[in-house]
């Protein structure tokens, strides 16, 4: 019998969930074959051991000398945006987020069109997971002069993805992440400079974020890059 011959039913008949699990752990090509997952390396335990933890991090935004109405929050999707949501805003259309499908790395390009029609001072809340998907929405804001704060908050990981899937590293300083969660090391700071960003700084503590939030804010020459860094292990209060 030829291959145009045979039912459509058996050629392409799905892997038995037997075959999958005799075979050990494998992955699906979608073609009916069965290829083993790639070995990944040993992950670091703890990417970022050191600075800020989610509340300090909210805490110093939602400070009334940051925060004003003039300022419209646009939060990425990642374990900030339950704080995020919790921001009391001093005024209305001042929130934007992507609460449907859930998107990581939709804000800084999100920014890009809320910049426009709306006068108000983009304040973009994203993780770093995210913001390596689309961080080349930093050069289209340098080109349009757009007065955007990018607060890009690095942890080292893909946290939701680990709080949804195994929650136990956040509460076990033992606990290794999932390995497909741990993230490249970026030079946040450089990387934005490449793009043209000539206001990108690191904060790491409540007092260098607070000094880095309001020297942006005076900035108006166009966007500006706080690098905000925060425990790989940190998690929102009531998360």
């Amino acid at each position: 019998m030829t291959d145009a011959e045979t039912p459509r039913s058996k050629r392409y008949a799905r892997p038995s969930r037997a075959k999958f699990k005799s075979e050990g752990e494998v992955v699906w090509d979608g073609d009916g074959k069965l290829a083993r997952a790639p070995e990944s390396k040993a992950a670091n335990p703890t990417p970022v051991p050191n600075g800020l933890t989610y509340d300090q991090l909210f805490q110093v935004i939602a400070e009334p000398s940051f925060l004003d109405a003039s300022m419209t929050i646009v939060a990425d999707t990642f374990l900030g945006i339950y704080p995020a949501a919790k921001l009391k805003m001093p005024g209305q259309d001042s929130f934007v987020a992507s609460a449907l499908w859930a998107s990581i790395g939709h804000s800084l390009a999100a920014s890009v069109g809320v910049a426009v029609p709306s006068g108000k001072r983009p304040v973009v809340i994203c993780g770093d997971g995210g913001a390596q998907m689309v961080m080349e929405s930093l050069s289209t804001m340098v080109v349009q002069a757009q007065r955007t704060i990018v607060i890009l908050v690095d942890n080292g990981l893909y946290g939701y993805e680990q709080y949804l899937l195994k929650r136990l590293y956040y509460a076990n300083s033992t606990e290794p992440p999932l390995p497909y969660a741990v993230l490249a090391r970026w030079d946040y700071v450089a990387t934005a400079q490449a793009m043209g960003v000539s206001f990108a700084r690191t904060a790491d503590s409540i007092v260098s974020l607070r000094t880095a939030l309001a020297a942006a804010k005076a900035f108006n020459a166009g966007p500006a890059l706080i690098h905000a860094v925060v425990q790989s292990r940190s998690l929102p209060s009531g998360t």
